[in-house]
């Protein structure tokens, strides 16, 4: 039901009541927001389908501040992958460096 709220997919009615809820209740509130933290970053991630990324797109990010939330995961996740193909570079190197070392003590 919150997926469905976020994405403008529940009647007014529905909506009303849930921010009631949520308003009262911190626990939902906290759902509300980690629902809302999961959906930025499947979006993100380029996890969603072609339906939800258009409820996405029309009804979620209309919102300034998760559209730049979602430029700072998408920028996140960017620098972070950079930082894996980084170590991997330096591990295949020095796994190199210990072969090389290891074939010419054998040829000895």
């Amino acid at each position: 039901m919150i997926c469905k709220y976020l994405l403008g997919e529940l009647s007014e009615r529905q909506q009303a009541e849930l921010e009631a809820r949520y308003f009262a209740d911190d626990q939902l509130f906290e759902q509300l927001l980690m629902v809302e933290d999961e959906l930025i970053e499947k979006y993100a991630r380029g996890e969603v389908s072609g339906s939800e990324r258009d409820l996405l797109e029309r009804y979620f990010l209309r919102s300034q501040e998760r559209r730049k939330r979602v430029m700072f995961v998408q920028a996140l996740m960017k620098y972070l992958a950079s930082l894996t193909e980084d170590v991997s570079r330096q591990r295949a190197s020095w796994w190199g460096e210990l072969k090389s070392l290891l074939h010419i003590k054998g040829d000895d």
